[in-house]
């Protein structure tokens, strides 16, 4: 979906995921079309309730009778799909195989919006139902995911009888989350529905469901966040070898001005030897802020890190609801540092990962080790 805001600038989402391709880029258009063919479409005779209420349930949004636009939070968009699914004939799988595909895409919404126990609810009719359509995701099972699902359901159920929200919850580890994505759960200091900021109420990342996530083709195990700043370090055993790391990151505040760099913190690696190696991170290059979408209009989606045998590059970006009509666009940096050499046959026992300041916090999301 190609979209274009009130600044005149181009946004490009990728609808399964619900994140940006990349960063928004400036806009040209003709407003008024005269270099342009016109469209002969059908109006649409419905009526203006109906129109409405389908533009809420599509766009997640509705106008607040002030030139803005509020939020349509996820029990407002159930109350409409269930709405139109009894008035309407939009879904109405007719035999087996339609409605096996249909619960499957429903399960798979219903997991990115947190909503597990819909979630559930539909990977047990895709799993009861006789049908030649296999599982969307085939190295995965239906019993698997049905299984994780409640796991899941259990998880947020319990946030919210603790007074918290459904995406506060920090879920289970996926059984298909790869020993190469490192479990960083004991050391989440954070869930990824949490503000970031103390003068913001609502979390930059309070929209992405937890969980595996393939991000510009590396999977990342991403639940939580593991928050540095100034404290002691935080060291997570590994215990196997690689040739590469890569680090889904971000800092948390922009530079005083532009051109500057500020020292973030310190990645170290101790083999099985005893020996160590260890690169040192800059703000913005290595761990750009996740709000500062100034420093990716700037640099392209793939730039070198200040440190030897680091790269960089933008894999994941999106949107956050804040307070009436204010959105964030966090995103997410991806490091990828190449071992040394002489060091990629020996078995890496841990990752050391330190802060360099109190005032300014390095935010890791995932590792992967390949």
């Amino acid at each position: 979906m190609i979209a274009e805001s009130s600044d005149l600038r181009v946004w490009i989402w990728n609808l399964r995921t619900r994140t940006l391709i990349g960063p928004p880029k400036s806009a040209r258009y003709d407003p008024a079309l005269i270099r342009h063919a016109s469209l002969n479409l059908v109006a649409d005779r419905r009526d203006r309730e109906t129109l409405s209420d389908l533009a809420a349930l599509l766009g997640r949004q509705r106008p607040n009778g002030q030139g803005g636009m509020l939020p349509v939070d996820e029990i407002e968009r159930a109350r409409l799909l269930d709405k139109f699914s009894r008035t309407h004939t939009l879904h109405s799988p007719s035999d087996d195989a339609s409605r096996t595909c249909w619960h499957l895409a429903h399960a798979e919404a219903a997991e990115h919006a947190m909503d597990w126990e819909a979630a559930v609810f539909h990977w047990e009719h895709a799993q009861s139902l006789p049908s030649e359509i296999q599982n969307q995701k085939p190295d995965i099972s239906l019993e698997s995911r049905l299984a994780y699902g409640r796991r899941a359901a259990d998880a947020v159920q319990q946030a919210i009888q603790d007074g918290r929200s459904r995406w506060s919850a920090i879920l289970p580890r996926p059984p298909w989350a790869t020993a190469e994505m490192l479990d960083l759960e004991s050391h989440y200091t954070m869930s990824l529905g949490e503000p970031l900021a103390t003068k913001r109420s609502a979390p930059a990342f309070g929209g992405w469901a937890g969980g595996v996530r393939i991000l510009d083709g590396t999977g990342f195990d991403m639940r939580g966040i593991v928050r540095l700043g100034g404290a002691s370090p935080i060291v997570i055993s590994v215990g196997r070898t690689c040739k590469r790391i890569h680090f889904l990151h971000a800092s948390s505040r922009e530079v005083a001005s532009r051109g500057v760099r500020e020292p973030l913190g310190r990645y170290q690696v101790t083999y099985a030897s005893g020996e160590t190696t260890s690169v040192n991170l800059m703000n913005p290059e290595d761990a750009p802020p996740y709000d500062a979408g100034w420093f990716f209009e700037s640099v392209g989606r793939e730039w070198a890190g200040t440190s030897p045998g680091l790269r960089c590059s933008l894999v994941g970006s999106g949107c956050s609801a804040g307070g009436g009509a204010l959105r964030q666009f966090p995103y997410l940096t991806r490091a990828t540092w190449e071992l040394p050499v002489k060091y990629q046959d020996q078995s890496v026992q841990s990752i050391e990962l330190r802060a360099a300041a109190a005032d300014l916090a390095l935010l890791v999301f995932a590792i992967t080790v390949e």
